[in-house]
């Protein structure tokens, strides 16, 4: 079932209820309903040299927004002297309560210092110290409510996901089965799916345009057209191929031109990269979801197997160019890099 979640803002529960029965789209029904904020009053106490102050921290505890209910003064602030006796003033403020607070410190008699510490006697001292006074501040703010209405199943969506989910072998295990339900923008997604795998290599190389090129599928592969710097992107980027390509290409044969002979390297090398990724089930299942709205709408279609794996080919080549463009300076990207970027894909369109 699609879902859709949202938040009213009331005084009171009823009234919230009321707005969420007009704010729910035709043919939905509200299935839940949560007080994320309540309204009922909140205190803050806070203390101070006065009351006014007192007030005023205990203020910039109240959200914006929030209405006051109640200014309460709980212990007006009061003033009285304390005598301590101490060697020094440092020492003679030690002597007060920690919660007050010290407003002045007077010497009124001299200790004596003695001789090599013998006969030493502390002098006094008359503390003013003010007892702080405490308040209460009670506010309340405005009830909010998330509610979740339900809608019946888009028939033709379900479809498409079926027919996706049996190409793909199974429902990928990282994508949530209600990934595309609720405020999900689904018109959205399938249009930039079906156009992904054809556009030109996210954060290609400066002055080189270049997109995924895959000719035909003969004797179980891809007849594949690329450019060896480009693919040196993805080779030099993945974690799981930039230590063995290096290796390979400090054993050049002699007498083999190194531009060429490392350009092949590469060029061989990205594909196993892809064709790697492109097994995924979750690659599957989001780059084969075009071709499954066609099937599912009974469009004619003339797509292999091996067709069907190109689109997958050209999708992924995509992704792994749009990951390393994400990548910092030295910086290698791994499986779980390039599997954020996957559902990062499907989340982007939610609203």
């Amino acid at each position: 079932m699609a879902t859709q979640t949202f938040e009213i803002e009331a005084d009171s529960i009823e009234e919230a209820r009321r707005a969420a029965a007009s704010h729910i789209p035709a043919g939905s029904h509200l299935l839940s309903e949560k007080v994320v904020q309540s309204n009922d009053p909140i205190a803050v106490r806070a203390s101070g040299e006065s009351a006014e102050a007192a007030y005023a921290r205990a203020m910039a505890g109240v959200p914006e927004g929030a209405e006051v209910v109640l200014r309460k003064e709980i212990a007006a602030a009061t003033r009285r002297v304390i005598a301590v006796e101490a060697f020094n003033e440092e020492e003679a403020r030690q002597e007060v309560p920690p919660d007050s607070i010290i407003a002045g410190v007077k010497l009124t008699i001299a200790g004596k210092g003695g001789f090599l510490g013998v006969g030493r006697k502390p002098s006094q001292y008359d503390v003013e110290v003010i007892e702080p006074a405490f308040v209460e501040i009670r506010y309340r703010q405005r009830l909010k409510v998330a509610f979740r209405a339900v809608a019946p199943d888009d028939p033709q969506r379900t479809a498409i996901l079926k027919v996706a989910e049996t190409l793909a072998g199974s429902w990928p295990e990282e994508l949530p089965r209600d990934a595309f339900e609720g405020a999900y923008d689904w018109e959205q997604f399938l249009a930039w799916v079906s156009e992904f795998g054809d556009g030109i290599h996210p954060g290609r190389l400066t002055g080189k345009v270049a997109r995924p090129v895959y000719y035909d599928w003969v004797d179980g592969g891809a007849i594949r057209g690329s450019d060896g710097m480009h693919d040196g992107v993805i080779v030099t980027g993945s974690m799981r191929t930039a230590a063995v390509v290096n290796e390979h290409l400090a054993k050049i044969p002699p007498d083999t031109p190194a531009e060429a002979y490392t350009a092949e390297v590469y060029r061989a090398t990205a594909y196993e990269t892809i064709k790697f990724y492109s097994a995924w089930t979750l690659a599957k299942f989001l780059f084969l979801i075009p071709f499954a709205a066609r099937s599912a709408e009974k469009e004619q279609t003339i797509e292999t197997a091996g067709h069907l794996t190109i689109e997958v080919y050209k999708g992924i080549e995509n992704t792994l160019f749009d990951v390393c463009s994400d990548l910092k300076p030295g910086q290698l990207f791994d499986d779980d890099d390039v599997r954020r970027k996957l559902l990062a894909y499907v989340e982007r369109f939610r609203r």
